[in-house]
């Protein structure tokens, strides 16, 4: 025991003081999460969603996509998550204002879904126990989700970077989902938005392939992706984040 204290001590830095590098560090992984937005992805070869969504600026709702929300009331949403392009699929991420969370009704999971449901991410809970036990609503995702990235992870960027499952998160999540799948759906945000969105008012920028950038209106912002495939999205959706923050 005498040793181990020398030792402690020798290295200059109390546990207190290793503690509280800690809470600075997760601070700043807190800081930059409150800064992301929501982000939609659409337009899949056999979905041409976004055609309907440049048609009406808005991005409307759909049938939810699982008997979860049905059976509590829920009848229609659209879906975005926190800072990752995780889900839907597609070759373009639509980019949100967060604050949208405070203003149109909305509800919010530290999981996806529909990944719960369909029994992709493992937990010794039912879905039925994690959707009713973390299922939050409105601005309160504004509240907790900062503090639920910087649960997880030491690097924000690790976070924005998850979207393929890795990095894994530095610590399990909370609700107990296992993230030995590697699945970012298993500890990412996502959001359920129960009204139309009106893109004039929310859209902060848009990734997408060079492609399907010249059909984009030229007011928006657009940033592209490397190549077409979808993992190439959500890897430009995250190298985007990590250098607006730096800058």
């Amino acid at each position: 025991m005498l040793s181990t204290m020398g030792a402690m001590t020798n290295t200059g830095r109390r546990p207190k003081d290793e503690w509280l590098l800690q809470l600075n560090w997760h601070g700043r992984v807190a800081d930059e999460a409150a800064t992301w937005p929501l982000i939609h992805r659409t337009h899949r070869p056999t979905d041409r969603t976004l055609e309907s969504i440049l048609g009406s600026n808005r991005i409307e709702l759909r049938p939810v996509g699982t008997s979860l929300e049905a059976s509590r009331g829920y009848a229609e949403a659209a879906y975005a998550f926190l800072g990752v392009a995780s889900y839907p699929k597609g070759l373009v991420a639509l980019c949100l204002d967060p604050a949208v969370t405070s203003t149109l009704p909305c509800t919010f999971t530290p999981f996806d879904t529909g990944g719960v449901e369909a029994g992709h991410l493992k937990s010794s809970h039912s879905a039925d126990e994690l959707f009713d036990r973390w299922l939050g609503e409105g601005q309160g995702m504004l509240e907790v989700a900062p503090s639920w990235v910087a649960s997880l992870y030491d690097s924000a960027s690790d976070y924005l970077r998850s979207v393929g499952g890795l990095p894994r998160p530095n610590r399990s999540p909370a609700t107990g989902i296992d993230t030995e799948g590697r699945d970012a759906r298993a500890w990412a945000i996502e959001v359920q938005l129960h009204e139309s969105l009106d893109l004039d008012r929310f859209l902060n920028f848009v990734v997408t392939t060079p492609d399907l950038a010249r059909s984009l209106p030229e007011t928006w912002d657009v940033h592209l992706a490397e190549d077409a495939s979808e993992d190439a999205l959500g890897a430009a959706v995250a190298r985007h984040l990590t250098r607006e923050h730096d800058e």
